[in-house]
């Protein structure tokens, strides 16, 4: 697979009436408190590859890992290669920009927003989130807020244009770093649709993203227990957290809430 380059599988081919939407993955091995987390293992497969391997059965038209040109993140786009996976290389801290090109490089007219350390990212909620976004597509559609899907399996659809936009009216170092910070502070310059989790999933006291070492545990304890299934559902995992106290115990959602989830995102 050649970096940075729609060669290989044919790039999905873009129209007015059939826009071209898809998944891209931030990745990068720097991380403050957890170094080189989206390559360590989950069972025998790292975890990044458990979330590709969960995004495949999201209906979107592609899957890109986006991560820097640095040196220390050649790790990340050798595995996206190995496993035939799209991969763009941008700027590190420059995130919004990384986005764009990755966008203008495959063709997209669509952002799915993913981050690599949320391994149990909802497939079929961002099926949701594409189909919401056929009635409104000229939105930015989401479903990370309170009445949204737990912390760390939610995600974002965006307009490329809206990102564009963005990308061509700021320098705010904020702006730039997250993503779609631009777009969601200006909600009466850009349409925003809140789509809501199913309303057993809502308002849950668990935290599914990897940010400290105990979150990794925890992710990995709770995957095995799952039989390290690609296509375990979130209402699956809800059952078993319930019956399970003792997994509940190293869930690391009282640190943090929506809004912190908001600033990552």
């Amino acid at each position: 697979m050649s970096t940075n380059s729609p060669s290989g599988t044919g790039a999905p081919k873009s129209s007015l009436s059939n826009p071209v939407t898809g998944v891209v993955v931030q990745a990068r091995m720097a991380s403050t408190r957890l170094p080189g987390k989206v390559l360590m293992p989950i069972g025998d497969v790292p975890m990044i590859g458990r979330l590709l391997r969960r995004l495949s059965f999201a209906a979107v038209d592609t899957i890109i890992v986006a991560t820097s040109t640095e040196p220390a993140d050649d790790p990340i786009a050798d595995y996206a290669g190995s496993e035939g996976v799209r991969c763009f290389r941008g700027s590190e801290q420059d995130v919004l920009s990384r986005y764009c090109g990755a966008a203008r490089t495959f063709g997209l007219d669509g952002v799915v927003r993913v981050t690599a350390d949320n391994p149990f990212t909802d497939p079929w909620a961002i099926t949701e989130l594409l189909n919401v976004s056929r009635e409104q597509p000229l939105a930015y559609v989401h479903n990370v807020h309170p009445d949204g899907y737990p912390y760390g399996t939610g995600a974002e659809l965006v307009p490329v244009s809206f990102l564009t936009e963005v990308a061509e009216s700021t320098s705010d170092p904020r702006w730039r770093e997250h993503v779609t910070l631009g777009v969601r502070v200006q909600p009466s310059k850009y349409l925003q649709v809140a789509v809501p989790a199913p309303s057993v999933l809502r308002g849950l006291p668990y935290c599914f993203s990897v940010d400290y070492p105990e979150d990794l545990a925890f992710v990995r304890e709770l995957w095995a227990r799952c039989n390290y299934r690609d296509d375990v559902r979130l209402v699956e995992m809800l059952e078993l957290l319930r019956s399970n106290p003792d997994l509940v115990r190293n869930c690391g959602a009282p640190r943090r809430s929506f809004e912190a989830q908001e600033g990552k995102l």
